[in-house]
């Protein structure tokens, strides 16, 4: 088996001349051992002979490149559902003395064995745990959608070369779908369609089928209707189809805009469907999907909507609740694009998961088989534990870390992540401290600025706008608060720019209509200028284009998502003084509601503010805005305590993928979750996960 390796030298013209040789080494990671080395020239006459011979469909880089098929068939062939990346490349520029001057590891990897052949469909539907089941076994998406461009990989020689002097321009959809259908290359499991004004008809159907795939989702075009019943009847016993949908499956302001009467229609498409088909129904949704528009719309049995690469898709506070202990299902439809890095998909594949997602179906992504067939095997390698249903040990984790558990006879399953929510608005870190710890200080008016306008970058802010807003949304341990619970901040108004007024907004079940207010504020210009609506919708909703649509006109339904009254909570406090604010979440009508946000606003002025928390009738806080953010302190994570009921002293921990192990202390075992940046440029703060490292790891714990 050959595995291709391509190396860019991204050293100056000298340091080129220097380089004799470039060696690769394939490591062992665990032991550190060379099972064997390769050599290639890299002297200048080489980077020039291999300049000649560029295979066409190499894209990128073409600069100081040397490419090589390395023989790896000394190395054992792992089964499909266990893909331990225990080997690596190190790359070895050896200078004219014999000595290497510049070394890099490659990613971790192993040869990979492939998938077995599917089943049939007798039978697909969903338990009470959300578990999608074909023939009363779990069954989890795991395909492709559209848009791949395929990556070259290989053979170093092709025999077919570019002419650099007459290179042609290569597009952004360059070879666009590729050979996404090849099963026996990607060992995806099934073919998500995408929803057309006609039928797949049962020849194409069966085409897909004798590769080995299933169809995910079959649609029933809404102006075919009504439906053939020979159709409707072929689909019942069909055997790649998994579930039906009579659309949508990408829009956006689709449900929220609906009267009752046409909710009701959608309904009885659905319960026809179901009826007629015997399978579960999807429906999908554009990448600005939110709580506000799904929940309109729980009758149907799969959601399937599409997620963008900046941060881990919010289902913990904007669809699981909706659905959870109910016979209902999450798949997902990533959007990778072309540079999204394997690691950044698998953190928020496993983020997603612990959050409920149960199936991922990827478009845009780079065509690289090995991506979705690792982190396929990956989970395939988990199926046992993710569909257990036995009773967990108690876990807890310091610093508090979003977790999964699962119990699976005699070994206990944990996924731990740091996570955090995703900010927003106009505010920076201050010098000023508070009689609490730092602080942070808001004095700019705020214009909404995300990749659904281009950033705003052609300008044409409004400057009628004097709200000063911040907060933070997608809370990661979001949860429900019972009466006598208050939310708490300091404050300091500055005496010499003291703002007119200050509000305080809590986002519960998805709304953020429940405020407090401290001086006079004038709602009804709010809820009556479009302007000004527009802007608040934009601005505290992440995904309101979900909602509202690609236009900037308030519809009345969307005003619904406006605040409507504020509670008052009496005139400013004094400015110049540090002060305690506590508003009870009772008096704000946010009382057992799922709150996963908190925002702030002042019209004009500048005020400082420190430790925002939530504090439970107990006196229990929850740091919601702190010095971190709603994050741990970074010097916390390095020794992240991560505490298992029954853990003996001794025992070892295997961590997953990752070739280690841990020895427990009594009851406990550290990890390092300082993490590594996933995001760099993509995703960028107050946008997305862009700002922060991140960290990722699954135990496997033995009693």
């Amino acid at each position: 088996q050959k595995q291709f390796v391509r190396v860019n030298f991204g050293l100056t013209n000298s340091e080129m001349t220097r380089i004799k040789e470039l060696k690769l080494d394939v490591i062992e990671k665990v032991s550190g051992k060379v099972l064997k080395s390769f050599t290639l020239p890299a002297n200048p006459d080489a980077i020039l002979n291999q300049r000649s011979k560029i295979p066409f469909g190499v894209l990128d880089d073409l600069r100081n490149m040397l490419i090589t098929d390395l023989d790896v068939s000394f190395l054992p062939l792992q089964p499909f559902d266990n893909p331990q990346r225990n080997w690596i490349v190190r790359a070895s520029a050896i200078s004219l003395d014999g000595k290497p001057s510049w070394t890099v590891d490659s990613s971790s990897f192993c040869r990979l064995a492939h998938d077995a052949p599917q089943p049939a469909i007798e039978s697909a539907k969903i338990n009470e745990f959300g578990d999608f089941l074909i023939n009363g076994k779990p069954w989890m998406p795991w395909g492709v959608a559209y848009g791949h461009n395929p990556v070259y990989d290989g053979p170093a020689d092709s025999g077919k070369y570019y002419d650099l002097s007459n290179l042609k321009p290569w597009g952004l959809y360059d070879r666009y779908g590729g050979n996404l259908k090849s099963r026996e290359l990607w060992d995806t499991n099934c073919e998500r369609h995408v929803e057309i004004p006609k039928f797949y008809t049962q020849v194409q159907l069966e085409a897909l089928w004798k590769q080995g795939l299933y169809t995910s989702t079959a649609f029933m075009p809404p102006k075919a209707k009504p439906w053939p019943a020979d159709h409707l009847k072929y689909l019942r016993t069909a055997p790649m189809v998994a579930s039906v949908s009579p659309g949508p499956e990408e829009t956006f302001a689709y449900f929220t805009p609906m009267t009752q009467k046409q909710l009701d229609d959608v309904k009885a498409d659905v319960d026809l469907l179901r009826q007629a088909t015997g399978k579960p129904v999807m429906v999908g949704h554009g990448g600005y999907w939110n709580r506000l528009e799904l929940e309109r719309a729980t009758f149907f049995d799969v959601f399937d909507p599409e997620t963008e690469p900046w941060y881990p898709a919010p289902l913990h506070t904007d669809l699981k609740p909706l659905i959870e202990g109910q016979k209902k299902t999450i798949w997902l439809r990533p959007q990778m694009y072309e540079s999204v890095p394997y690691e950044r998909w698998r953190y928020h594949v496993y983020v997603e998961l612990m959050r409920g997602a149960r199936g991922w179906q990827v478009a845009h992504g780079p065509g690289d088989p090995s991506v979705f067939r690792g982190l396929q095997a990956e989970v395939r390698h988990l199926h046992p534990f993710i569909y257990s249903h036995e009773k967990t040990p108690a876990i807890s984790i310091s610093p508090q870390l979003e977790n999964m558990v699962r119990q699976k006879g005699d070994k206990t399953l944990l996924i731990a992540a740091s996570t955090h929510g995703l900010t927003f608005g106009n505010y920076r870190q201050s010098l000023e401290q508070s009689p609490v710890g730092k602080s942070r200080v808001t004095a700019d008016p705020h214009i909404f600025r995300d990749e659904s306008d281009g950033y705003h970058a052609p300008g044409g802010e409004p400057d009628s706008l004097s709200w000063v807003p911040h907060g933070v949304q997608y809370l990661v341990h979001p949860q429900k608060w019972a009466k006598g619970s208050k939310l708490v901040t300091w404050v300091k108004l500055d005496a010499k720019a003291t703002p007119k007024n200050l509000m305080a907004f809590v986002k519960a079940d998805g709304r953020w209509t429940y405020a407090a207010s401290y001086g006079e504020v004038d709602l009804a210009s709010l809820r009556n200028n479009n302007e000004k609506a527009f802007w608040f919708l934009r601005t505290f909703y992440r995904h309101a284009r979900g909602f509202l649509g690609w236009g900037d006109k308030v519809e009345p339904y969307a005003k619904e998502f406006l605040p409507a009254s504020t509670t008052p909570m009496g005139n400013l406090p004094p400015a110049g003084d540090w002060v305690k604010l506590e508003i009870p979440i009772d008096k704000i009508g946010a009382v057992e509601k799922l709150i996963d946000g908190v925002a702030f606003a002042h019209d004009g002025g500048r005020v400082w503010w420190s430790n925002t928390v939530l504090v439970s009738p107990d006196g229990v806080e929850s740091v919601v805005f702190g010095e971190n953010e709603d994050r741990p302190s970074p010097d916390n994570l390095p020794k992240t305590k991560l505490s298992v009921a029954g853990l003996k002293k001794g025992s070892v921990i295997k961590v997953l993928f990752e070739n280690r192990t841990i020895v427990a202390e009594d009851g406990f075992f550290v990890d390092d979750f300082s993490g590594v940046d996933l995001y760099q440029r993509y995703g960028g703060e107050r946008l997305g996960y862009g700002n922060a490292p991140v960290a990722l790891h699954i135990y496997e714990i033995s009693k």
